[in-house]
C-alpha cells in the first residue's frame, strides 16, 4: 500500500507540574513546571504517524514552521517517521496545541493553541511533486491553513484513479467546500460536524445517525459516508444503499486527544480491503483505547487482523 497523506500538521505539546496555590496577582490557579515535557504529533501528522507504525509506505505533504520543517527537525522532538516520506512545505508558523497537565491529579489544567494562516495555492503547486505508486489518497483537514478548495481540487486532478479518503470538516460554505469533492470513496464526520452541516441540532445526529449519513451520500455525491458519535461509535451509509448503527464498547476516558485520528487512520489503513461493517469495529476499538492514555496511541497490527 502506497498512500498520499495530506492535511494540516500540529504539534501536541504537553508541559506537566502541578497547582499548589492561587496566585497572590489574581484569582487564578499557579502552575508549578516540574520540567517534564512531551512532544506528539497531531491532526494529519498523527494520522500519518499512525499509517507509518503500521508499516505503510508513501508521502505525508503538510506544511510547518522552520522549527518542524524536516525529519531532521522533528527528530529534535523525538518525532520521526520510517516508512511515510515526510515532505513539509516550510511557511508561516508550525500549528502547535500546548497542554498544561497537573501529573498530581492527572488533570488538563490549560490548552493554548499557535496557528497561522492559508498556505498560497501557488505555493503548494510550486512544492507538490506528483509521487509515483500511490494508490489511495488521504486529505486530513483540521483549518489549519493547509487544505482548501483549490489544493483539494489539484491533487484530485493529478490522482483521478484512486479511492480518496476524506476527513474534513464539514462546512458546506466555509473554509472547504465540500461540493468541490465529488465522488470521494467515504467521508468521514464527527456528529457535531455533519450537525453543523444541517443546520440542525446534534442531538438529532446522534438521534438517528444512519439518516444523516443516506442525507451526505444522496445529497453530496459521495460513495460512502460515516459519522462517528464519540462513546456510542460510529454509522454509516453507502452508495449501495445499506446503512447500519455500530456501537462501540464504553470505556473510562482519560483524554479524549487523537482518538478521532485513531478512527479515521483505521479507516483509511484497511479501506478497499475489508468490509465496512468491520472496518468500523475495529476504527471504534482503536479510539477506544486511544482515550484510555494520555495523548495519541499507537495502534498495533494485532488489532486490525494484520
Amino acid at each position: 500500500m502506497n498512500v498520499l497523506v495530506l492535511g494540516d500538521f500540529i504539534l501536541d505539546t504537553y508541559i506537566f507540574g502541578s497547582i499548589e496555590k492561587i496566585s497572590p496577582e489574581a484569582p487564578v490557579m499557579e502552575f508549578l513546571l516540574n520540567g517534564k515535557i512531551e512532544y506528539k504529533l497531531g491532526g494529519a501528522a498523527n494520522v500519518a504517524w499512525i499509517l507509518d507504525n503500521l508499516g505503510v509506505e508513501g508521502v505525508f505533504l503538510t506544511k510547518t514552521g522552520p522549527e518542524c520543517a524536516s525529519i531532521e527537525a522533528l527528530g529534535k522532538y523525538n518525532l520521526k517517521y520510517e516508512n511515510i516520506q515526510y515532505t513539509p512545505i516550510q511557511y508561516g508558523k508550525t500549528c502547535q496545541k500546548i497542554r498544561l497537565i497537573d501529573e498530581n491529579y492527572h488533570q488538563h489544567i490549560l490548552r493554548l493553541a499557535i496557528e497561522d494562516g492559508e498556505l498560497p495555492f501557488e505555493l503548494f503547486v510550486e512544492n507538490f511533486r506528483k509521487p509515483e505508486l500511490i494508490n489511495k489518497v488521504i486529505f486530513s483537514d483540521y483549518q489549519k491553513g493547509f487544505l482548501n478548495s483549490r489544493n483539494i481540487s489539484y491533487i484530485r486532478s493529478k490522482f483521478q484513479e484512486c479511492p480518496v479518503i476524506v476527513a474534513i470538516k464539514y462546512q458546506w460554505d466555509g473554509y472547504v467546500a465540500v461540493d468541490d469533492l465529488p465522488d470521494v470513496t467515504c467521508v468521514v464526520g464527527n456528529h457535531k460536524e455533519i450537525a453543523a452541516a444541517f443546520s440542525t441540532p446534534k442531538e438529532k445526529v446522534l438521534e438517528n445517525p444512519v439518516k444523516y449519513a443516506a442525507k451526505v451520500v444522496v445529497e453530496r455525491g459521495f460513495k460512502n459516508c460515516i459519522i462517528t458519535l464519540g462513546a456510542k461509535g460510529a454509522a454509516y451509509y453507502s452508495w449501495k444503499g445499506t446503512g447500519k448503527y455500530i456501537p462501540t464498547i464504553e470505556r473510562e476516558i482519560f483524554d479524549v486527544t487523537g482518538a478521532g485520528d485513531s478512527f479515521f487512520a483505521v479507516v483509511a489503513y484497511l479501506w478497499g480491503n475489508t468490509e465496512i461493517e468491520e472496518i468500523i469495529t475495529k476504527a471504534n476499538q482503536a479510539a477506544g483505547l486511544n482515550v484510555q492514555s494520555l495523548g495519541n496511541t499507537l495502534i498495533e497490527k494485532g488489532l486490525l487482523g494484520g
